[in-house]
């Protein structure tokens, strides 16, 4: 189960009817838009018509006392993890850059995305499994798109998550050289679903699934772009893994048709 710090009631009932719709590939944007509601803000969100779409920039920011990178203690038996990594292994968990950029952080539409079906896209995901390090660690996948997972590895993994998004409960399969799996689909929502591995315990990775296309990640300089947005009004949340999300994050954030909209979020603990 991922970090959001938000319950939204109604929030499993919701999910089953839109799971129980007669298109597997389709999710009905209006059949999950009710699981957003109950941000701040004045409403009304989505698109205000007809017009060319555009998109939203921005950057992240951390102001405050931040999370140190702590160097991991990466021995194995067999000596593969401490040999991919001759400086040592770093946390992943708070990417803060220079002047506070803070990476690795989800940005999606939380209100507002609705008013018709979004295709998934065809091209799946990939989650590899680098010098015993997962790779990318945040990503973002839509509702019925593949995910693609991989070992590059020459040692044994093990890929685990479990949770209501992950199809059938639980993912635990292990991986002991380079291959890949069978694609895996999610049909629920859920920011941000864990994956790790049971052999290296500081393995991890965080994968955002969300009901549309509108959503990005963070770089290391902070900055993010969603692209292709319908114009209208829309709450903007973000997500990361150390402080979840909140509600005090959120942002209203108005697409012009054809243009561009700059929104800056200032994280803090």
């Amino acid at each position: 189960m991922g970090r959001s710090r938000l319950l939204h009631r109604g929030l499993i009932p919701l999910l089953l009817l839109a799971a129980c719709g007669g298109d597997d590939d389709l999710l009905v944007a209006r059949d999950i838009a009710p699981i957003y509601a109950g941000g701040a803000g004045g409403g009304n969100y989505g698109p205000s018509g007809s017009g060319a779409p555009g998109r939203i920039t921005g950057k992240v920011r951390f102001e405050g006392a931040a999370w140190a990178r702590k160097k991991l203690d990466i021995t194995t038996a067999d000596g593969f993890c401490v040999a991919g990594h001759a400086e040592g292994l770093f946390s992943e968990w708070f990417n803060l850059g220079d002047d506070g950029a803070l990476g690795n952080v989800i940005v999606y539409i939380k209100e507002g995305a609705s008013g018709g079906k979004y295709e998934a896209p065809t091209e799946p995901v990939v989650l590899d499994q680098v010098k015993c390090q997962y790779i990318p660690h945040v990503a973002v996948i839509q509702v019925g798109q593949p995910l693609l997972i991989k070992s590059s590895d020459n040692t044994l993994h093990n890929v685990h998550m479990t949770g209501p998004a992950v199809p059938g409960g639980e993912i635990n399969q292990s991986m002991s050289r380079p291959a890949q799996l069978d694609p895996v689909t999610f049909r629920k929502q859920e920011v941000a679903q864990r994956v790790y591995c049971d052999v290296h315990s500081w393995m991890e990775s965080w994968l955002a699934v969300v009901p549309h296309p509108f959503h990005a990640v963070s770089g290391e300089d902070g900055t993010f772009t969603i692209e292709n947005v319908p114009p209208g009004k829309y709450l903007l949340a973000a997500w990361q893994e150390k402080l979840g999300e909140r509600q005090q994050d959120y942002k209203e954030v108005t697409v012009p048709a054809g243009g561009a909209v700059t929104v800056d979020f200032v994280l803090t603990r």
